[in-house]
């Protein structure tokens, strides 16, 4: 009588020829995929609702940080806010759509 293993994250025995053994061990390793595969469905679909959320947060802070240099440039002078934002190494130049800002 010859065995085989089903390479799954924890293998299931079986004999080949075994009328019970085969079925059971397709049936429930059939269920054990579907059920991951009901996680994996879930766990994409609430990554998708956080990355929407962090994309809103973040087009959120690019306005509001618009707006606080569009003031500070109106306060201080449009030549102390570039020399300013040219001596920032982190400083990441892009508008809300992705365009270069002036």
């Amino acid at each position: 009588m010859q065995t085989y293993l089903i390479p799954l994250q924890f293998p299931v025995l079986y004999h080949h020829g075994d009328p019970l053994a085969e079925p059971n061990a397709i049936v429930g390793n059939y269920h054990r995929l579907q059920g991951l595969a009901e996680e994996l469905d879930n766990e994409i679909s609430m990554l998708i609702h956080n990355l929407k959320w962090h994309a809103k947060s973040c087009v959120k802070l690019m306005r509001e940080n618009k707006s606080l240099s569009d003031e500070l440039k109106l306060t201080c002078g449009t030549d102390m806010i570039s020399t300013l934002e040219a001596q920032n190494p982190h400083r990441v130049d892009q508008s809300l759509h992705g365009e270069k800002q002036q």
